[in-house]
Formats: C-alpha cells, structure tokens, sequence
C-alpha cells in the first residue's frame, strides 16, 4: 500500500524538502529510492565549520560526487566560524592545501546563497588568487560576509550582482593602502542595486581623499552600519537617500573633531538609529536629525555619562521608542530621570537586562525597576533578560536547582503588578527569558544552536555578547511571557505570545502614525490612537482574550 505522502508530485515534495537539511535530508533520503533521489541534494544544502579539522572535512564531502556532479553544486549556505581558523605550524591562518580546496569548492557552488567567511579571508586570497575568481564566480549569492579585505578583494564583488547583504571586516592594522578601498567600494556599490544592507567593520583610512566623477546614488540600501570606522566612510550617507537604519559604533576617539567637521548638512531624518551616546561631543549631536526609534550601546546604561549625552540627545532627536542595556542595580540614577524628563515622552521601551551571571532571579533587580522607570509614559515595555551560564556553574545550578526555579516564578509574577502600577500609562508588558545556559565557548553541535548563524541573516558570528535586539532573539532559546492592562481594573493580565504580538504591532503602528504627524500635539495623537486598542474577554477569568484594533491608518 501506498504512503499518502507518496501520491503528491515531485514537484510538492520537493518544496516540502526545501525546509530540510543534513541529518534530517539524509534520514529522509533513507526512507524509499524515490526520497532519495528528491532529498539527497538536500543533505549538502547548508554547511558550518567551527573548528579546524572540519575544514579538511568539508572539502572532502563537498568535491566527492554525487550522482555524478560535486555535492558542492547543492550547497546554499556556508559559513566558516572565526574559530575554524588557527594557526597552523608555518604560522598562517590556514595552509594553503586547505586554501585551494575551498578556491575549488567556491567554484563548483553555483548555487550558492550565503556566504559568511568568519576570518582570514585576505591571508587566504593571498595564498591562491584563484580564490578571488572563484569569488566573483559566485552568481546566486544574496547574503555576504567577509573578515579581513583588501580593495582588491572589494573590487570583485562588482560582479556579485544579486547581493542583497553585504558585511566587510578589516582587523589587520597597518597603513593606509595606495589602491583606496573606500573608493574600490563605492565602484563596486554602484553595481550592487539589490542591496538594501551595508556593514562596515574596523576598515582603515584611505590614502587620499574619495574622487567620484559623478555623485552615485545607492537607492537600494537602508541599512548602513559603520562599526569602528574613521570619518572618511561617513560620505557614504550622503549617497544613501532611502537609508532607514544607520548605526554608528566604536567611532575612533582620535578622529572625533574629523566626524564632526566631515557631515557638513544634517543627517537624514531614521526610522532607527543606533549608537554610542559617547561616542558623541556635545557640538555632535548639533547635526542629529529626528529619530523614531534610538537603540543605546552604552553599557551601563545607568552611568552618569549615559545622562549627561541624553539629556543633549533627546531634545534633537525626539525619538519615540528607545532600546538600551540596563542592569537595574539601584532603583534611581541619572539616566532614567533623563527619560522620564524628556519632554516629548517616551511611549515604547527595550531593555537588555544583564543580572547576576549564574543566578538572574535570585538578583533583586526586578523589585528596582518599578521605581526606576516611574515617570516615563509608557505604552509598552519589553525586557529581555539575559544570564550567562557556563560549565563550572552547572552543578550549582542543579543542587539550587528547585530554589531557583522558586525565585524565577516568585520574580515573574512579582513584576507585572508593580510595573503597572507604577505606570499609569503602560499598555503591554513582555519578558523574555534565556530558557537553557549559554556557552561562551563555540556554538553547539545542535541544529536549533546552529540555525541563527545559518540563516539569510547578518548578524556578527561572534559568540560573545548578549542580543540587543527583540526581533534578533533565538526563539528556540528564549521563553516569552506577556501581560497586558484589564479594561476593567487595570491589573495585569496574562495573555498568549500571539496576542501579546498583535497589542505590540498595534502600540507600534499607533506610535509611527503620531510620530509621522505634522501636529504639534504629537503626544495627544499617540494617546488617542493607543485608546483604540480593545481587549474583549471570552469568560470572566481573561483565560483567552480577542484583541482587534480599530485604526485610523484603516479606516
């Protein structure tokens, strides 16, 4: 008898197959002759070196055939993690045996998508320039990242039209190059019309200043980061009329009165900007433009510097929304009186929350953040609460195990009450919990470990560092936890993740439908768009709720 499954064409089992890969492809491509015809390909469709010897490995996999073409021809995805990269006995980053081999993988992967080259990648190029072809052979590539480049290298992505993400590292120090990479860049860019993301690390100076004999315009990025970047490559913005998202990180201390005579006219208006308040003097935040949403780097959050940049950076940027990386030690400090004296209020905020390493509930930091934020006029408030766990703390963990697990739901059920009754205005309330340890070491084994680094995604490899981000956050790593205000009595109420989703999309649109407005009452707006947010209880005790919005943006 027939399996069900076995009626469908091949063309429907092979979009069924698109979501497989490595072990889960080959235990399918075991099942019948047929399956393994359609999923065998699939085995060799994603790849991830986290050490040394699996380079070697790789290479041997990808180059052996399979039904007569290379198993390379199918793979999509390859990223080689910075850690795949030691020196070896001759003192370089990779031999040049292993060089060759993955020149030669490179070429026989046309149907490469992601690439995501973690370290070394100029040391490799020297080694065999034929690893420069290969790259420019690339012809389905979407996503790019690569460590350590030279303007050479940079000149042969002009080629890799179908890019939509590009990242660029340089951490070799040494003088700037003749042959200037910024404008081996901007050549480049001007071919790419696909890529909407742009991401700069650690780039050096050029030798002499940008020449363009025509202003180019890069209609297509809205993304720029500059990450540890001197001021020439801030020229770049002004060739990015569509930018939405600009983050400007680790600027080099040394060039800040550079930074601030380089910009000239006024950034332009962000739907999100993301930055170091520090990194800014003063006269630098004269230059800011309006900003929906500001993501704050510094770290703490609560420092007297952090208050000091705020209160110069919110009168100019007026941003609606903030993100920032708090650890709530005390229920007062400088900084969130910043916030909740801000004039035009603010209405949505994140916070990283970074608490005792191995204990995050046992900490008393959730009993300060009522106090903390009192004053602010907040329509949403998301946590994101990070603890980082190694080895050495497992045993600990296990012998406390059922305290802790005490302390975490005594903590949850503690905080919503007091968040909002503190504040008045609060709307939805979320809480997302690391729910297994991190590991600072290499990323796991794991498929669910490894697929944040395997996606279309930009996001550093680094494996250090906490996610800042709520969107960026590893859902098969977290827990989520979402309350919202009762009609009625205005006490929390615990709802599902997918309804606590909706109020916040509908918060969110609510906010960038006043933040768009011309009025001058732009607090007024919010407030009158958020009323219109109604929570129908299905039976007396909230256990389910329907939430429907009824906008003006929709009507």
């Amino acid at each position: 008898m027939e399996t069900p499954i076995f009626l469908l064409n091949d063309d429907v089992l092979l979009l069924i197959l698109a979501d497989f890969y490595g072990e889960d492809a080959l235990n399918v491509a075991l099942t019948s002759k047929r399956l393994y015809h359609l999923a065998a390909p699939r085995v060799a469709a994603r790849a991830f070196c986290w050490k040394p010897e699996m380079i070697t490995q790789l290479c041997d996999y990808m180059l052996t055939p399979l039904d007569s073409r290379p198993r390379a021809r199918y793979l999509q995805i390859l990223v080689l993690h910075s850690v795949a990269f030691v020196k070896s006995e001759d003192g370089d980053e990779v031999s040049a045996s292993d060089t060759a081999r993955l020149s030669t993988l490179l070429s026989e992967a046309h149907s490469l998508r992601t690439l995501r080259w973690g370290k070394a990648f100029l040391e490799c190029f020297v080694h065999d320039p034929h690893l420069g072809l290969a790259l420019s052979s690339l012809k389905s590539v979407t996503v790019l990242e690569l460590r350590t480049v030279n303007a050479e290298i940079v000149s042969l992505l002009a080629s890799m039209v179908t890019l939509e993400v590009l990242q660029l590292w340089r951490n070799s120090v040494g003088p700037p190059e003749q042959n200037s990479l910024l404008q081996a860049l901007i050549m480049a860019l001007s071919n790419l019309r696909r890529l909407h993301t742009l991401s700069l690390w650690n780039l050096q100076a050029d030798a002499s200043p940008v020449a363009t004999s025509a202003r180019p315009r890069f209609s297509s990025i809205k993304k720029l980061s500059l990450c540890g970047c001197p001021a020439q490559y801030f020229t770049l913005l002004s060739f990015c009329p569509n930018i939405s998202h600009l983050e400007v990180l680790f600027y080099p201390t040394a060039e800040r009165g550079a930074f601030m005579a380089s910009r000239g006219n006024a950034w332009p208006p962000l739907d999100r900007l993301t930055i170091s308040l520090r990194d800014f003097e003063p006269q630098g935040f004269e230059n800011l433009n309006r900003v929906h949403w500001l993501d704050i780097r510094d770290e703490p959050f609560e420092s007297p510097v952090t208050a000091r940049a705020l209160s110069l950076a919110l009168p100019k940027l007026r941003p609606v929304s903030v993100s920032a990386s708090a650890r709530f030690r005390e229920n007062d400090s400088p900084a969130w009186k910043a916030l909740s004296g801000y004039e035009r209020g603010l209405r949505m905020l994140d916070v990283a929350v970074t608490p005792h390493a191995y204990r995050p509930w046992s900490d008393n930091w959730h009993s300060n953040v009522p106090a903390a934020l009192a004053g602010i006029p907040l329509l949403s408030l998301r946590f994101m609460i990070h603890s980082v766990v190694s080895n050495s703390w497992k045993s600990r963990l296990e012998a406390g195990g059922m305290l802790s697990v005490y302390r975490r739901k005594e903590a949850l059920s503690s905080i919503p009450p007091g968040i909002f009754e503190a504040l008045p205005t609060l709307r939805i309330v979320a809480i997302a919990e690391r729910s297994e340890p991190m590991s600072w070491q290499s990323p796991n084994s794991t498929t669910k470990a490894h697929h944040r680094y395997m996606n279309d995604g930009i996001d550093p490899m680094a494996t250090q560092g906490h996610d800042v981000s709520w969107d960026s956050l590893d859902r098969t790593r977290y827990q989520f936890h979402w309350w919202c205000r009762a009609p009625s009595d205005g006490a929390p109420v615990r709802i599902a993740e997918k309804d606590g989703e909706r109020i916040y999309r509908a918060v969110e649109r609510a906010c960038k439908s006043a933040d768009r407005s011309t009025t001058s009452d732009t607090t007024a707006e919010i407030e009158r768009e958020s009323l219109q947010l109604i929570l129908i209880p299905s039976t007396s005790a909230y256990a389910t709720l329907g939430v429907e919005l009824i906008s003006t943006l929709s009507l």
